[in-house]
């Protein structure tokens, strides 16, 4: 059985000011560069050639964050 990995991308919130009665408001314009890379990096120079997986949990599934992790984590 080969090597597997995932690397999580946890949502990304912005919060307008220091008003806390101010709802969070999600941001979809920052891409994941510095995961993406780290996955770059491991296909190219690992020698052991591992299942490399990223769950952008700033995207949305049709289930739940937590189903969707746990499926992941079952493939």
């Amino acid at each position: 059985m080969g090597v597997k990995l995932l690397l999580v991308v946890l949502p990304y919130l912005v919060k307008y000011g220091g008003d806390s009665k101010k709802k969070s408001v999600r941001s979809f314009l920052a891409f994941p560069y510095g995961v993406l890379t780290i996955a770059s990096y491991i296909k190219k120079y690992s020698v052991c050639n591992p299942d490399v997986r990223i769950l952008d949990m700033n995207i949305h599934y049709d289930i739940g964050i937590l189903e969707k992790y746990n499926e992941v984590l079952r493939i």
